[in-house]
């Protein structure tokens, strides 16, 4: 990959082409974990940019409801779900071509995976969307100055389900964020040892055309 990576671009595909069939196998490690977290990326974007984005940008409903939870619940599913998981799949993936074989805890990542995520469903279902809908029909009935006061903030609905969100939260933090940065800091000193003579291969092709020529 470093050798692929350092080339100029017009070479790069050439290089591709001149991995033999050994190099390849010796790069090929499963990707499952990537691939699946992947995939949660697009019921991610289905699910928080497309049915909650289009359910609060159509105007009608984006007039009454803009401000409210609606808009936080599209938020959280959107981003997390959307960008979080491109992230971690992204991390995922480097990191199981970086990482020695005797370092790589799937089981761990696997926990992380459905934390994450289930941490991310739970606070929308629990508090985000019946929040936002508990809000939106106080817009239609009384205005958005009731669905943001102080009497509706401290009421009992809007203060349980609050405190009821910290169930996702934790999962999302405690079983997810926090293992997930563990693991990347602690396999720092677990890294496969880079291929010998690639530092000088990559330092040849970046070096200008004749400089080898002069002595």
């Amino acid at each position: 990959l470093r050798l692929v990576l350092g080339r100029r671009p017009h070479d790069a595909v050439a290089a591709l082409h001149q991995v033999s069939a050994t190099d390849a196998q010796r790069w090929h490690v499963p990707q499952r974990l990537a691939r699946f977290t992947r995939h949660a990326r697009h019921r991610g974007n289905f699910l928080g940019a497309g049915v909650f984005g289009f359910l609060i940008n159509l105007p009608i409903v984006n007039y009454y409801e803009h401000g409210t939870y609606l808009t936080v619940n599209h938020g959280h599913a959107a981003l997390m779900g959307v960008y979080g998981n491109l992230a971690v799949a992204a991390m995922v993936f480097c990191s199981r071509y970086l990482i020695a074989p005797e370092g790589w805890d799937g089981r761990l990542l696997r926990r992380v995976f459905w934390s994450l995520n289930l941490g991310l469903l739970l606070m929308v279902v629990i508090d985000l969307f019946p929040v936002g809908i508990a809000q939106l029909a106080q817009v239609l009935e009384h205005g958005l100055w009731q669905a943001r006061s102080r009497t509706f903030v401290g009421g009992a609905l809007f203060q349980a389900l609050t405190w009821a969100r910290i169930v996702g939260g934790a999962l999302f933090v405690l079983g997810g964020v926090l293992p997930l940065a563990w693991f990347l800091v602690t396999r720092l000193s677990m890294l496969k040892p880079a291929a010998a003579g690639s530092a000088q291969e990559v330092a040849q092709e970046k070096a200008p055309h004749g400089a080898g020529l002069v002595r």
